[in-house]
């Protein structure tokens, strides 16, 4: 057992603190069992209770500078990719087309519905691509307006006797849906937005 432990500032030996002083700062409380030291010999951190008689809890990886957390591998995917990218330029580009291309068949109020909601399609598509947490509540009330549009034009439909268009709104209303879903179950948005 070695009889002194090392302290580095920036890298560099500022002092050698005997093991008796040590122990003295563990039992004050000052240090605890996860403090580190550096072991000469290995070139590495090793925890104060690989020295010392300490009580031991479970093994601790063990952080010399306490403030800096110790970086996780995520095995969960990260970042705007996948279905999320797919997500992202539905919403900021494809949707918006489609829906400015149909706006010539609408009546002035729908008119001004529409492009509030290509607004909005836009607005809420890049804070998610922008990886802003915002974007993911702003994509599901997005989607849970047109999911409830879609589904007031059903009923519309249905009491004009219209059921080949009433399928068709249904089939639209299917897409909303299974964003809604994507953004409740996906590892990648929770990994992404920290949800």
């Amino acid at each position: 057992m070695p009889t002194y432990l090392v302290r580095l500032v920036n890298g560099v030996v500022v002092e050698k603190v005997p093991v008796c002083v040590i122990q003295k700062l563990l039992a004050s409380g000052e240090y605890d069992y996860r403090t580190g030291f550096w072991d000469e010999e290995s070139k590495q951190w090793k925890s104060v209770t690989l020295l010392l008689d300490a009580p031991t809890q479970a093994k601790v990886e063990v952080n010399p500078h306490r403030d800096i957390p110790i970086p996780q591998p995520s095995s969960e995917p990260k970042g705007v990719g996948g279905w999320l990218l797919v997500l992202c330029i539905w919403l900021t580009i494809i949707s918006p087309l489609f829906s400015f291309a149909k706006l010539h068949e609408l009546n002035q109020t729908e008119m001004n519905l529409g492009l509030g909601l290509i607004v909005f399609s836009v607005i809420s598509g890049v804070f998610l691509w922008c990886g802003k947490p915002v974007g993911v509540v702003l994509v599901r009330i997005q989607l849970s307006i047109i999911l409830i549009l879609n589904l007031i034009g059903v009923m519309l439909l249905a009491n004009q006797q219209q059921s080949e268009r009433v399928v068709v709104v249904l089939f639209q209303s299917a897409v909303p849906v299974a964003w809604l879903a994507y953004l409740s179950v996906s590892k990648r948005v929770k990994a992404t937005y920290h949800e």
